[in-house]
């Protein structure tokens, strides 16, 4: 959930301009899924302090292990609506994570699995 320490320290980050990194999720995952609940903290801040939303999909962040191989894929930036709920805002970057893991496992097809 969202708290005033938060808030301050996203304030601070852009008064520094600084990036800012949420996992809309809530926590970290080996690999995202739709089927997981979207927090909508992310969007809440991004209409609070009209921020851009860049969505970016993360795959094996499992931890802080050296070695660990980590896939990131950014999408494109989007300013969110005013008009839309912090809910719908929060389907959106859902919908863009899904897109861009699609992107990714086409990409990667051809290439096999390691462990």
């Amino acid at each position: 959930s969202l708290n005033l320490e938060m808030v301050r320290g996203v304030r601070e980050a852009i008064r520094n301009k600084q990036p800012i990194l949420i996992f809309p999720e809530g926590n970290w995952y080996e690999d995202f899924s739709p089927d997981h609940k979207m927090q909508d903290g992310a969007a809440y801040l991004a209409r609070k302090f009209n921020l851009k939303i860049v969505p970016a999909y993360i795959k094996g962040a499992t931890s802080w292990k050296k070695n660990q191989e980590v896939i990131v894929v950014f999408g494109e930036s989007f300013s969110p609506s005013m008009e839309k709920t912090r809910e719908e805002i929060s389907n959106d970057i859902s919908e863009a994570i899904t897109k861009l893991q699609k992107q990714e496992r086409a990409m990667n097809r051809e290439k096999p699995e390691t462990k």
